[in-house]
C-alpha cells in the first residue's frame, strides 16, 4: 500500500501557517499527536539508554577484572586474567 506524499516548498509552508493560524482547532490534533510521539520516543530511549550504559559498565568491568566464567561444580566460578592495582 503506497501513499502519495506531497513535498511542500516555502510557499506551501507559508500557506499552511496561515491556514493553521486562522483555524486554530485544526492545530490541536496535530499538537496532541506530536506530544504522544514525544512520549513514545522518551519511553523507548529510557530503556535503550539504560541498556547501553549497563553494556558499557559490563565491558569496562571485564577489562579491569577479567572475564567471569563458570567452572566445574555448581556454585563455583572463576575469573580469567588479572590486573594488579
Amino acid at each position: 500500500m503506497r501513499r502519495a506524499y506531497q513535498v511542500v516548498d516555502r510557499k506551501g509552508s507559508a500557506a499552511l501557517r496561515q491556514f493553521l493560524a486562522k483555524q486554530g482547532a485544526a492545530l490541536l490534533p496535530m499538537v496532541t499527536l506530536i506530544e504522544q510521539g514525544q512520549l513514545a520516543v522518551e519511553e523507548l530511549v529510557g530503556p535503550l539508554g539504560k541498556a547501553a550504559l549497563e553494556a558499557v559498565l559490563a565491558i569496562s568491568a571485564e577489562q579491569v577484572a577479567g572475564r567471569h566464567i563458570r567452572v566445574g561444580r555448581a556454585g563455583q566460578s572463576g575469573v580469567t586474567g588479572s590486573k594488579e592495582g
